[in-house]
């Protein structure tokens, strides 16, 4: 992949993942809060907060990828790859930006 194409991809999957942003969001928000279900969800899990909560859920992605990657024995189509590796993002951002309560 040269550079370009690099690029390239970043910027298509980068759209994708505003797609699906805005599509989880009308699903899992309240409409106010872009964190609703966290800031309520984490209380009803083994979590102290909701950015610990997001990083639960994370992981379950981020275990989803690892088996993708190193077991062979699973096989997993284009489209599921790219909703993992776009769900992985997407928690990235969350996470990132619920913590920018905890900066000066």
């Amino acid at each position: 992949m040269t550079r370009k194409e690099f690029r390239d991809f970043v910027e298509r999957k980068s759209k994708e993942i505003l797609d699906l942003l805005d599509r989880k969001g009308k699903e899992y928000s309240d409409g106010n809060s872009a964190f609703y279900n966290f800031d309520e969800g984490y209380r009803l899990a083994t979590s102290n907060t909701p950015e610990e909560f997001a990083w639960d859920l994370r992981c379950k992605h981020l275990q989803s990828i690892k088996d993708m990657l190193s077991n062979p024995n699973i096989s997993f189509t284009k489209a599921q790859g790219d909703e993992k590796f776009g769900d992985d993002i997407l928690y990235g951002f969350i996470i990132w930006a619920m913590t920018q309560k905890h900066y000066k």
